[in-house]
């Protein structure tokens, strides 16, 4: 099979992108030397790619015009994906040694220290030693993102589990896909890239959290979070399960502010303002679910909130907050909506010794979070 091009992989791209509602109809595609910036390609490749786009039928090209996405591009953009070779996988260990597997992570930075990944890394590594496999933390540049996805065979890695990737790096998950590389994708969810992904399953579990909290009593309750995009364009699983359980739970008018939702920017982060809309108001919720651990560990220390009695004043849950003990100052352990971590490490490592090994694998694994109940939550306070 022909490997394709710089050109033809930012061609896949962009239709990928289109079909996740990222560039819309009747709307500007970016210029080719944005693109060409954003996905690590020439100038060159990305003019061709989008000429390409234009001969397809995916956007209208004029001469010193930017190229309009067309309204029938979704489609055409569907089948293209659609009718991309399936990759071929073969035996890619290699002749000595340990195999050797890329674990991908975004150039930003991300802290060592992070719960969850601190305790992803540690089950990975547990069961990576059982199968006799070496994951090894790589960070991955954004800009020339394609040349160094193709290098790491050179480097001597037989495969690549890509964590919390994000819509940039697009080009080079479809390079990897495209040369037939053994690529997994962690919780971030690509349609129509073709790559197995291993992610959570938010949606229920959360749900059925808001319906716990209601059976309890809780009328006025409130999701903090910050903002969780999605590769697609659709809302979070985890503020969709959330909402649609308080809906069910017929109390959704009556909570304050169902949704809190904060930009993850340090300058937020040091405000002394951030909760006093939420917390310092008399119809305050009297239960609060955080997606992140981040936002609890600032209100835990904030002296203004020191007088809450969890849970007697008021319950609270954490979600993602790996294994480490989160505990109150009176010692009290949180409740916690987790993965199952060990479980996760598992999957990621058989299906990675799977698609070394030229095994078929599923698309995409879902495990759902596990809810952990301590005395942090209880019935609201008597009015």
């Amino acid at each position: 099979m022909t490997k394709p091009t710089a050109t033809e992989q930012l061609l896949y791209a962009l239709a990928q992108g289109i079909v996740e509602g990222r560039w819309l109809p009747d709307r500007r595609l970016p210029t080719s030397r944005d693109l060409a910036r954003e996905f690590g390609v020439s100038a060159q490749a990305a003019a061709g790619a989008v000429r390409l786009a234009a001969d397809r039928g995916l956007v209208s090209l004029r001469r010193k015009q930017p190229a309009i996405v067309l309204p029938q591009a979704a489609q055409i953009s569907r089948e293209l994906l659609a009718s991309r070779p399936a990759p071929r996988l073969g035996d890619s260990r290699m002749p000595s040694g340990p195999t050797r597997i890329a674990l991908l992570h975004p150039e930003e930075p991300w802290p060592s220290t992070e719960p969850f990944r601190v305790s992803l890394s540690q089950h990975i590594d547990v069961w990576a030693e059982k199968m006799g496999l070496v994951f090894d933390l790589v960070r991955w540049p954004l800009k020339n993102q394609v040349p160094f996805a193709l290098s790491l065979p050179a480097q001597g890695y037989a495969g690549a589990a890509c964590v919390y990737m994000h819509n940039h790096y697009l080009t080079g998950l479809t390079a990897l896909r495209s040369r037939e590389f053994p690529t997994i994708v962690i919780n971030r969810r690509f349609p129509y890239l073709g790559l197995t992904v291993v992610t959570s399953d938010d949606y229920k579990p959360v749900r059925d959290l808001a319906l716990r909290l209601i059976g309890m009593g809780h009328r006025n309750l409130s999701l903090v979070s910050h903002v969780l995009v999605p590769v697609t364009m659709e809302t979070h699983p985890a503020i969709r399960g959330w909402v649609d359980g308080l809906a069910e739970g017929g109390v959704i008018e009556e909570c304050c502010m169902p949704t809190y939702i904060i930009p993850d920017l340090p300058p937020l982060k040091q405000s002394r303002r951030i909760f006093s809309e939420l917390l310092l108001r008399p119809d305050r919720p009297t239960a609060l679910f955080f997606y992140w651990p981040t936002w609890l560990d600032i209100l835990l220390t904030d002296p203004r909130f020191s007088q809450f009695r969890v849970p007697n004043d008021l319950s609270i849950v954490v979600a993602i907050a790996g294994e480490r003990p989160l505990m109150l100052s009176n010692m009290a352990r949180l409740t916690t909506l987790d993965l199952d971590y060990d479980r996760m490490g598992e999957c990621i490592v058989r299906t990675m010794a799977g698609l070394i090994a030229g095994e078929s694998c599923p698309e995409r694994l879902l495990l759902p979070l596990k809810l952990h109940q301590t005395d942090s939550i209880g019935p609201p306070p008597a009015k």
